[in-house]
């Protein structure tokens, strides 16, 4: 029995990107960011709860995929496409760029799936930070006003599907130990993101993800020396 406890957890990472989907296409677009986030949430915990009770499969594996292609990928082109309409007026073609997003995400599960060498940090940024990215637009006002913008909209779409996918290493949270040699950059990430937290609160979560990509481009570039 213990064995599918993981994969039930997974299976509702699943449904609370399907249900964003749909609650992004009927307009309630701070509810489908808040789903997006609840689906992180199960997929930290399968994860977390195969290694508890060491019930790892090759099945997980996959249903765990499937279902951030869905939170992580589907979901948060949904709610940039129901933005769509107001940017159908500055090009009748814009209302397709959304779906860049779910093709680079789908590249990026895939890639992730056949790399072993993505254990300690990523290449590229990973879906789930993709996710919040987007998703953090609608959860304050000051970014969803700034994302009705058409170019700042056009940014975000074109900035995401190149970072899924780009030859970056970003860093994970998941640390060898606890000094604070080899981990400056980790652990200032960490800092700044509490301090953000605390002062801009709603407004936080995009400030914190450009802080993470920019400071994973430095890890990048330290990797390489």
């Amino acid at each position: 029995m213990k064995k599918h406890i993981p994969n039930a957890i997974t299976s509702l990472n699943l449904v609370s990107g399907s249900i964003s989907v749909v609650l992004s296409l009927k307009g309630y677009t701070s509810e489908a960011a808040m789903l997006i986030f609840l689906g992180a949430a199960f997929d930290f915990l399968d994860g977390f709860t195969a290694r508890l009770l060491k019930a790892y499969s090759e099945l997980g594996k996959q249903l765990d995929s499937l279902a951030d292609m869905v939170t992580f990928g589907v979901a948060p082109a949904a709610l940039l496409y129901g933005m769509s309409s107001s940017m159908a007026d500055a090009s009748p073609y814009l209302i397709w760029m959304p779906l860049l997003i779910i093709v680079s995400a789908a590249f990026r599960l895939a890639r992730f799936n056949i790399d072993d060498s993505q254990t300690v940090d990523f290449k590229g940024l990973a879906s789930p930070a993709n996710a919040f990215l987007i998703a953090g637009h609608f959860i304050s006002d000051f970014w969803y006003t700034l994302l009705q913008n058409p170019y700042y909209w056009m940014f975000i779409i074109l900035l995401n599907t190149w970072l899924m996918n780009a030859p970056f290493r970003m860093f994970s949270l998941k640390l060898k130990n606890m000094a604070w040699k080899g981990n400056e950059i980790r652990y200032t990430w960490l800092l700044l993101s509490q301090l953000a937290i605390i002062f801009l609160q709603a407004k936080a979560l995009p400030v914190v993800l450009y802080m993470y990509i920019s400071a994973a481009i430095i890890y990048s570039y330290q990797a390489r020396q």
